[in-house]
């Protein structure tokens, strides 16, 4: 038996809802008239269930939830009111209440659904109340648990609750962990977290899966990995539990990398061990020493087989040692040769023996270590050979080449070198000193250095004194090698002299020419130090309309305006000086305008520098001079556009000011200052939050700064704060600008105030007439229940037809009351918010909608499809779909979509469900069309109409409704994200 309380100001309603709701033997129902007098009394907790109305005297049914909770966070709460207002069904789910239903509309089916939410309720805190207990086991075993535990969601993995072995041995905090996934949290690698899940999607779980985690300090560990699938609070998540087995695993791949360093090792070296038991005469090897006599690794070969392959010329010597090595203890190091059955190879072998002894001193085994040198013998042998062949090759070669010890003497010299050096083959070699052939000593010691730091140098161009007293230049190219035990150097020669001599004749004859191109855009000129052009370019004729003859004329000043001329001579002053000071000056930069044939001057960029003559005294100037009229012409204008800029900003009366996308003030107008009360040079680099201006600087200063590319004016309502601490609204507009290519936001604040108090006071109006039309609406409804409920009553008590049908008349006229009654609540909302844009893919995912689609395919081709309309867009849609499912015959598809039409944007709504006949399809949008108590394609055409959309049905009956909605461009659009 489940024991309700019903509490309604209405005694009327206790009295019918007690009739009703015993019907059922289920139930047990006390009822009171006061909220305020059921808490005084004391009796709640002996209730498995309440409800309650909204609208009562001393105390409403959201007040009485409340203070229900603080007590009874437990017990059922059903709030059942005629007040069906949004904000009413928020508030109370939002304080608790378990269910919310309207009063109105069918009485049995009303006080049925009643019941059944009653008995839901109840048995949902039953089952809450297990769960929690269970869970809380649940949660003891698993935070106790020594290995790393999760547990995560099915789909996206992320973590919902760890362990605190989790946290200890990853080094996470519990706030770190919570809601992100072990790729985020960077615990696993992806292509780990692939081949985790590839393995537990095979089997539906994954036991000691070997793999490695990483802690937040980046430190591997071991692990074996287990999932299972678990069922917590009604739905599917993951328990991921990990053994750390680190230290094991350390301790293995110590041991392999170990062994498999020292096989790497034993094949680099061509070296491998060996030992023979001298009680058993067991031979046992390394996989090199197989290798060294040409067996697999692993097979098993005696020591006679081994001694059998020695040469036969060393077999004596060895068996000598070996026997001595057993008897007397005493170690041998000696080589040897063996041959390889299989090819007949003979291979050298450098073979070293030693006796291990027991405690007691007897022998145990022989232990040895083998090595290959056969390719040392071959290099060996190879090496002698070559040097007698490179001795032949050098003495012959083309090209002189001698060896060199890096103090400078000579210890070998080709005969193409003795030739080229003009040396004396009746005296030594070795008593030359090649440090006389240079003509610079430290040239030299740069060859040497470039060589310790490069080992091989190519291209070294260099002057040599032969004995004679003949110079000549050579090409040098140099190597280390290592000569008779020392390290020498090997160097190549070639003879440069004729090429040489004939450059410098080449560079004498160019010197005047070098930096002149006839098709360079800027003049090139050289002038003596009379103050005379010696040569002009030919492209003087572009920028002046002189020829070259004709500026050779005249002096340098003819060629530069009046207003330039001081300018130039001062610079040819200040180089005079500096030369007779003994400094060498730089190149001059400077700017001065050029009178043009044609009358017309033009501005140069001039690059001026000294020449001097062999002896280094200043013979006159070379300059480039570069047409820059056009970008004087640029800079110009730009000062200009600045200038009127900085008029605009500071003649403006509406505060502007300029900051950086961190808010720090760059600058602001005389507006500003006069409007708040802030000078310029005060505020000027701080923080626009700080200076005292906002109500809400953290909210206002987050509108300020959002980070809005897309270059246009945005425009925001803030409240600020004026001089005299008196608040204002006021509109700022917001303009993205770049400046010295920093990013920055200008902004412009317009006064609103005066607007914003307008508004609120016909905002104000209307709540309250919204007020007291809901007041009205509600009591006219309870009356209309009353009436409802009674007729219900009487009709299954009377027996006569006649009295039966005025009852029906009651009751249908009582019905139409009622959904009129319910009409103006939904045409009173319509325009009372402004419009806002609204994510259509969203509403259609609503939960009222998916609600309705019980075995219906709901289809969305929308992508990313935004609509500026009223707030009650939602129920637009809603009431679409609702008609669809109630009126639709065997209804099982239904498709939103978006075609463009020009700039306009027409949204589809379409269903399978028969459709409507072509003479009803302008009246279905006439007021008082249709048979249910729904919102009605009349107020539909109402709340689109709101922002200029229009609606019309254009599709085929018998085939499906197809509603299509002109929105006009500029009031949708396709978002990014």
């Amino acid at each position: 038996m489940i024991h309700i309380l019903y509490v309604d100001d209405e005694e009327v309603l206790l009295d019918l809802a007690k009739i009703f709701l015993e019907k059922n033997r289920e139930f047990s129902v006390d009822t009171a008239l006061s909220a305020v007098e059921i808490i005084e009394s004391g009796t709640i907790s002996s209730y498995d269930a309440i409800i309650s109305d909204y609208m009562m005297p001393e105390m409403d049914g959201i007040a009485f939830l409340k203070e229900i909770r603080k007590k009874f966070p437990d017990i059922p709460f059903v709030l059942f009111t005629g007040r069906g207002r949004e904000e009413v069904v928020i508030e109370a789910i939002n304080y608790g209440a378990d269910f919310y239903l309207q009063k109105g509309g069918d009485p049995k089916a009303q006080f049925a659904e009643l019941g059944h939410k009653v008995a839901q309720a109840v048995k949902r805190r039953k089952a809450e109340k297990e769960l929690v207990n269970s869970e809380n086991r649940f949660t003891q075993v698993f935070q106790a648990n020594p290995t790393i535990a999760g547990l995560s969601e099915l789909h996206s993995s992320r973590f919902v609750d760890v362990n605190e072995a989790f946290l200890s041995r990853l080094s996470f905090t519990r706030n770190e962990v919570i809601g992100k996934n072990p790729i985020e949290l960077g615990i696993i690698t992806e292509e780990t977290q692939t081949s985790i899940f590839q393995s537990f999607q095979e089997n539906g779980y994954l036991h000691n899966y070997e793999t490695k985690f990483y802690t937040k300090n980046k430190e591997s560990l071991h692990v074996l990995v287990s999932i299972d699938v678990i069922s917590s609070s009604g739905e599917d998540i993951l328990l991921v539990q990990a053994i750390d087995i680190t230290e094991r695993s350390y301790a293995e791949e110590k041991m392999r990398q170990t062994l498999e360093n020292l096989g790497k090792t034993q094949r680099i070296a061509r070296v491998g061990n060996w030992s023979l038991d001298i009680n058993t005469r067991k031979y046992s090897a390394s996989d090199e020493i197989y290798h060294m006599f040409g067996f697999p690794p692993g097979t098993e070969v005696s020591y006679e087989q081994i001694a059998e392959m020695i040469h036969p010329d060393d077999r004596p010597k060895m068996r000598e040692l070996f026997n001595q090595a057993v008897k007397t203890g005493r170690p041998y190091n000696t080589e040897m040769r063996i041959i390889l059955p299989e090819t007949g190879e003979e291979r050298y072998i450098t073979t070293i023996g030693e006796l291990e002894i027991d405690s007691e001193g007897s022998p145990v085994r022989v232990f040895g270590v083998n090595q290959d040198i056969t390719e040392l013998k071959k290099t060996s042998c190879a090496l002698i050979e070559y040097e007698t062949q490179f001795q032949q090759i050098i003495d012959n070669f083309p090209v002189s080449i001698t060896i060199v010890t890096l103090k400078g003497n000579l210890l070998y010299a080709n005969p193409q070198a003795v030739k080229l050096f003009e040396l004396d083959k009746s005296n030594e070699i070795s008593s030359i000193t090649v440090n006389d052939f240079w003509a610079n000593p430290d040239e030299r010691k740069d060859w040497v250095k470039r060589l310790k730091t490069d080992n091989i140098v190519t291209d070294y161009e260099v002057e040599f004194f032969l004995p004679s007293g003949k110079r000549i230049w050579i090409i040098l190219f140099g190597i280390f090698i290592s000569f008779k035990g020392e390290k020498c150097i090997l160097s190549a020669h070639h003879n440069i002299t004729d090429r040489k001599i004939a450059e410098k004749e080449l560079k004498k004859s160019e010197e005047r020419y070098r930096f002149i191109t006839d098709n360079s855009t800027d003049v090139i000129w050289t002038m003596n130090l009379e103050g005379w052009f010696t040569f002009v370019s030919p492209s003087v004729y572009h920028l002046r309309g002189y020829t070259p003859e004709e500026v050779i004329e005249k002096p340098v000043v003819d060629a530069i305006s009046p207003g330039s001329v001081g300018l130039a001579m001062q610079i040819m002053n200040n180089t005079h000086e500096k030369v007779k000071a003994g400094l060498r000056p730089e190149p001059e930069f400077f700017e001065v305008e050029q009178p043009c044939k044609d009358g017309s001057t033009v501005w140069t960029e001039v690059v001026a520098r000294s020449l001097y003559d062999k002896n280094d005294n200043i013979i006159g100037f070379l300059g480039i001079s570069r047409d820059i009229t056009k970008r004087r012409a640029a800079e110009r204008a730009l000062k200009e556009s600045e200038q009127k800029f900085i008029t605009i900003f500071n003649q403006t009366p509406d505060p502007i000011l300029i900051i950086d996308t961190k808010g720090i003030i760059l600058e602001v107008n005389k507006g500003f200052e006069e409007i708040f009360g802030k000078k310029n040079t005060e505020i000027t680099g701080k923080n626009l939050k700080n200076i005292g201006i906002f109500q809400d600087k953290v909210r206002e200063m987050n509108l300020l700064i959002s980070d809005d590319k897309s270059g246009q004016i945005t425009r925001t309502e803030i409240e600020f704060t004026n001089k005299n601490n008196i608040p204002f609204y006021a509109e700022v507009a917001i303009s993205r600008i770049n400046i010295q290519n920093q990013a920055a936001s200008l902004l412009q604040i317009h006064d609103i105030n005066e607007i914003k108090r307008a508004h609120d006071a016909v905002k104000s109006a209307n709540n309250k007439l919204s007020i007291l039309s809901s007041i009205t609406r509600h009591d006219v409804l309870n009356k209309v229940m009353i009436t409802s409920l009674y007729s219900e009553e009487m009709r299954e008590s009377v027996t006569d037809e006649k009295l039966k049908k005025y009852l029906d008349t009651i009751t249908e006229n009582s019905s139409y009351i009622a959904r009129l009654i319910n009409m103006t609540k939904e045409y009173q909302e319509l325009g009372t918010s402004a419009p806002i844009w609204q994510r259509v893919p969203d509403l259609i995912q609503s939960e009222t909608i998916l609600g309705l689609l019980q075995n219906i395919t709901l289809q969305s081709d929308l992508d990313n499809l935004e609509i500026y309309a009223d707030l009650m867009l939602e129920k637009v849609l809603y009431n679409l779909v609702d008609n669809s499912v109630r009126h639709g015959k065997n209804l099982t598809f239904i498709r939103f979509s978006y075609h463009i039409k020009e700039n306009d944007c027409i949204l589809v709504y379409e269903d399978d469900g028969g459709g409507i006949v072509e003479n009803e399809k302008t009246k279905i949008f006439e007021r008082g069309f249709g048979k249910n108590t729904g919102m009605g394609l009349f107020l539909i055409r109402e709340i689109l109409s709101i922002t200029g959309i229009q609606i019309s049905e254009t599709g085929t009956y018998g085939k499906g409704v197809t509603f299509e909605m002109l929105i006009q461009a500029g009031k949708w659009r396709i978002s990014k994200n």
